[in-house]
């Protein structure tokens, strides 16, 4: 579990995030979603440390993420998997090599223990035989697996991923968000993940947590969150032409925007 309690950051005098609290639970897709210029990409970043917070802590599994020192961050990071917007896989590397690079900066696995772990990842997710391939010779959607791969490698026990299924076809992305859905519940891992794609939001939001100019105005599933009452994540949900057709009413007593804490 992750929690963000009163997290505050600023950016040249404007106020990005105020006074967010925020909890992420182990074993579900966590989803943040907001538009542009929300504040959940620097969310993102904070809670991993890529952002030091102004205010606040943050807390895996109780333990202060802003309170340790800079040997404790580093113990904490080998049980972080990232998973970035475009893959961020070393093109002079094969397949292979991209998902035993974590293990090697971070595990002390000999060479024969790398490659069979790293494998096994590869298999995972559905790339057999792509050992030897360089990432310019495999498609998009094929990048998005091997870095999930590489994400998995250490076994984290937290998963971070940044817009996962961003310029992939509809299909292409629905394979990506399953599997990080069933990677989540088979390794019981705390999942987080930044999208602003509704696909995703219907098909694997477990928890939904709507951020809207900095502060948390809403939060709770995919079950419940077309019927959301909350104007702002209502006209975020229903900008879409074709979801405005199918767009329930709310309910006669709407909710009462902005929540500052989940």
């Amino acid at each position: 579990m992750i929690r963000a309690v009163n997290i505050s950051k600023r950016f040249d005098g404007h106020q990005v995030l105020d006074g967010i609290s925020i909890q992420f639970e182990p074993g579900l897709t966590n989803l943040i979603i907001g538009e542009s210029g929300s504040g959940k990409t620097v969310l993102m970043k904070c809670i991993v440390g890529l952002f030091k917070v102004d205010s606040g802590t943050v807390y895996y599994d109780n333990r202060d993420f802003t309170a340790m020192k800079h040997h404790e961050m580093k113990l904490l990071r080998k049980e972080i998997g990232m998973l970035f917007q475009g893959a961020a896989l070393f093109d002079s590397m094969t397949v292979l090599d991209n998902v035993m690079f974590p293990l090697k900066m971070l595990t002390n696995l000999t060479y024969k223990q790398r490659v069979k772990r790293a494998i096994e990842c590869l298999d995972r997710v559905n790339l057999h035989g792509s050992n030897r391939l360089l990432p310019a010779e495999i498609s998009g959607g094929m990048k998005k697996r091997v870095a999930i791969a590489r994400a998995i490698a250490i076994n984290p026990r937290y998963l971070f991923c940044d817009e996962p299924n961003s310029g992939l076809d509809p299909r292409t992305a629905t394979l990506i968000d399953n599997l990080i859905a069933e990677i989540t519940k088979e390794y019981g891992m705390t999942t987080i993940v930044n999208t602003h794609d509704m696909n995703s939001v219907i098909g694997i939001g477990d928890k939904i947590s709507f951020i809207h100019e900095g502060k948390l105005w809403w939060d709770g599933d995919r079950h419940s969150v077309l019927e959301a009452s909350n104007p702002e994540i209502r006209k975020f949900l229903y900008t879409n032409q074709i979801l405005k057709h199918f767009r329930p009413e709310p309910p006669e007593n709407p909710d009462s925007p902005p929540m500052y804490s989940v």
